[in-house]
């Protein structure tokens, strides 16, 4: 048995474990987001029993779970390795442009507000901090290089998949001949994009969209440098 991990966020996840899911042979997770929806759970094998739905040709079980988010990246696939329920695991991301990526993440975070905790650049009463704003978002960008340096340390660079977030509609094929697994088993052939925005958070990713993209392009210039992009 194999395990498929994605990542970061709003690098096209949703649309991952949406899509790969409904593979004859990919078993995901029961909801996107099991860390968030069941605080507390731990990576054991009663997990994988639980919250996933196991087809009977399962050869992959796919996490939904975006785990940059939740800054354990390194102990949750440590502690799966241990189990030794897998032969082996699979991580899949898209790269994204880093300001395209802060700007979606921020105005997700927004909209998630009134049910989860705010974001650190929201105040009590719900309005946004610009300080705070690009406080965040300088640290935003970076994370999605410092993300993939993690894993190439704990994954073996065979076994991860780096896309082009802008080709993701054309990419499922490239995606399952990576998996070594026929494209003629999905019954969904289309990866798509979605979009929400925020309109004051927006502005300030306007207002300072030119210094914002000498960063972005920096950022996402060294990763090409030093990944291969598939």
């Amino acid at each position: 048995m194999k395990l498929i991990l994605i990542g970061p966020s709003r690098s096209a996840t949703s649309t991952l474990w949406w899509t790969l899911g409904e593979h004859t042979h990919i078993s995901s997770s029961i909801i996107k987001e099991v860390v968030i929806n069941f605080p507390g759970v731990t990576y054991n094998k009663k997990y994988f029993d639980i919250y996933f739905c196991r087809k009977k040709d399962t050869e992959y079980f796919l996490d939904g779970s975006p785990l940059d988010i939740y800054e354990v990246l390194t102990p949750v696939i440590s502690s799966i390795k241990t189990l030794e329920l897998f032969n082996e695991i699979k991580y899949i991301t898209f790269l994204r442009d880093p300001l395209e990526r802060v700007t979606s993440l921020g105005n997700t975070l927004i909209g998630l507000s009134d049910d989860y905790q705010k974001p650190s650049f929201m105040n009590d009463d719900g309005k946004i901090n610009e300080e705070d704003v690009l406080i965040w978002i300088g640290e935003a960008l970076i994370k999605p290089y410092l993300h993939l340096k993690t894993i190439t340390q704990i994954i073996s660079i065979d076994n991860i998949f780096i896309g082009n977030f802008e080709e993701i509609g054309s990419s499922v094929k490239k995606v399952l001949d990576f998996l070594e697994l026929d494209y003629e088993d999905l019954p969904v052939h289309d990866l798509n994009k979605s979009k929400n925005q925020d309109p004051t958070f927006q502005r300030i990713i306007d207002e300072n969209r030119k210094d914002l993209e000498i960063v972005s392009h920096h950022i996402q210039n060294k990763i090409e440098r030093e990944y291969q992009i598939i």
